[in-house]
């Protein structure tokens, strides 16, 4: 999985390991599927849209759902421009 967002201040603290929390976002306006991605309760971004499809309706029927960072790449924050952390399903 892969996560696309924009706070650099919560993205340094990502090492693997480290757990998030997945929340759905059904009133987003950009993706009826969206889950927002969290770290110790800061919104850090989302996960990719192909993604958030296939997991919305599990959340939608009340299951839970976290996930564990596997592997952090890194690049310079370029904001308002998204980043991108695979793996972390």
């Amino acid at each position: 999985m892969g996560l696309r967002g924009n706070s650099p201040k919560e993205i340094r603290l990502l090492k693997a390991g480290t757990s998030v929390q997945l929340y759905r976002q059904p009133k987003n306006p950009h993706d009826r599927n969206a889950i927002s991605v969290h770290l110790e309760g800061s919104m850090i971004g989302f996960i990719p849209k192909d993604l958030a499809e296939k997991l919305a309706p599990l959340l939608d029927v009340g299951n839970q759902a976290s996930a564990k960072i596997s592997r952090v790449t890194s690049k310079k924050p370029k904001p308002p421009n998204l980043e991108r952390f695979p793996e972390s399903l």
